[in-house]
């Protein structure tokens, strides 16, 4: 009898073949999207926490110091610029005055414009373009007025209808005592 030599298929049939690509493209499909949402979310969560700190670590150093220390926007890193759009930056600095403006003053941070889309903008209470916490660590206006306020912190998508699928903006509160807290959107926050 002879004998018949078996031969093996290597490789991938063409169906096999459309079948892995259509796999691969659903699972693109599926992935690109929610890493995109996972990016973004980091980003706003990220620059909530450098807003936060900024605010909990000039209270905190005016409390060391016993004097002011202010929180401003600041387009340039050196000086308060005014204007109401926090996402262009901001410094902390040891406001001696309490005026609001450096004048001489030891800049102790900074952080500079925010892009990508994002927005940080104050949209409750009487902050304005700046808070000074005074030596015992509440917030005051340049005329020792308490200052209250909500800044919302947002991006190109809004403020999303479910925070806890969608989180599309966050909010930073700063309270009458001092007391500085973020949250994730719960109901309705204006976006610009």
């Amino acid at each position: 009898m002879a004998s018949m030599k078996q031969r093996t298929q290597i490789g991938f049939t063409l169906v096999e073949l459309m079948i892995a690509l259509v796999i691969a493209a659903v699972l693109l499909g599926v992935g690109v999207p929610a890493l995109s949402n996972f990016m973004s979310n980091s980003r706003m969560i990220s620059i909530t926490n450098d807003l936060v700190t900024a605010l909990q670590f000039a209270r905190s150093e005016a409390v060391k110091r016993n004097n002011p220390v202010t929180v401003c926007i600041s387009t340039n890193g050196t000086a308060c610029t005014g204007g109401t759009n926090w996402e262009n930056g901001w410094i902390v600095f040891n406001d001696v005055n309490g005026n609001a403006v450096v004048e001489g003053a030891l800049i102790v941070r900074s952080r500079g414009a925010i892009g990508g889309g994002n927005t940080v903008r104050v949209t409750g209470g009487n902050v304005n373009n700046f808070v000074l916490f005074t030596g015992n660590g509440f917030p005051r206006d340049t005329a020792n007025n308490i200052l209250t306020g909500t800044f919302s912190v947002c991006d190109a998508r809004g403020a999303g209808s479910d925070a806890s699928v969608n989180l599309t903006a966050r909010t930073v509160q700063v309270g009458a005592s001092g007391r500085v807290r973020s949250s994730e959107v719960q109901g309705s926050v204006t976006c610009p």
